[in-house]
């Protein structure tokens, strides 16, 4: 399985390798991975702040994302 950070890219393995490509999410990117487990980590009041959803709508949507990965 090839891993990537860029989902684009990761849509364009899959696609001309017909192999699994897995393209991870911004927030698997960068700092602290822990708070992929945590709902109450600052992280998704600050994510929510630039976005139109609340910090406990995004950490269900990445929990939802990564369990269907």
């Amino acid at each position: 399985m090839d891993v990537t950070f860029s989902t684009t890219f990761a849509k364009s393995l899959r696609f001309s390798q017909r192999q699994p490509a897995l393209g991870l999410q911004l927030e698997l990117q960068i700092g602290d991975l822990t708070r992929l487990d945590d709902g109450q980590d600052p992280f998704w009041t600050l994510k929510s702040q630039y976005t139109d959803q609340s910090a406990q709508q995004l950490f269900k949507d990445i929990q939802q994302q990564l369990a269907r990965r």
